[in-house]
């Protein structure tokens, strides 16, 4: 193995966002690993009663992102074609906030905290992958 293939190994990672890359050529191995940014853990929890949501805390618990925990149609309308919530519009705890549809299957997203919704990341109708932010609610303390 020599330097060139190394700096072909350093570009595909530098290319493909890559933080690993394991490389072997006959009988010679080279592991390659990019040290990152330490970056504060935020907390993070399930709604173990609602399938199909991760909410991820951001700026001190002030704020909530809602991400979607399935891959789906995103819906931000009711049954009826009613919007769920809009952007300033309080929720309470347990309030259905969206839907996602998978498989035919409407799986309602409620929210974890009372509060206020700061932004609805995406559109209705759209799909939404694993993980992907679907709307930020910022906390309040009322019960």
């Amino acid at each position: 193995m020599d330097i060139e293939e190394i700096r072909k190994a350093l570009a595909i990672m530098d290319n493909n966002d890559l933080n690993e890359l394991f490389l072997q050529i006959g009988d010679m191995s080279l592991t390659l690993k990019r040290d990152l940014p330490v970056q504060e853990e935020l907390p993070a929890c399930v709604c173990e009663e609602c399938p199909g949501v991760e909410v991820q805390s951001t700026e001190a618990l002030s704020e909530t992102s809602i991400n979607a925990g399935m891959v789906g149609i995103l819906h931000l309308t009711d049954k009826h074609g009613l919007p769920t919530v809009t952007v300033g519009g309080r929720v309470s705890k347990g309030q259905t906030v969206c839907a996602i549809e998978a498989m035919k299957i409407r799986h309602d997203i409620r929210s974890v905290h009372n509060g206020v919704v700061s932004e609805i990341v995406t559109q209705d109708g759209v799909p939404v992958e694993y993980g992907q932010p679907l709307m930020v609610i910022r906390q309040e303390d009322r019960q």
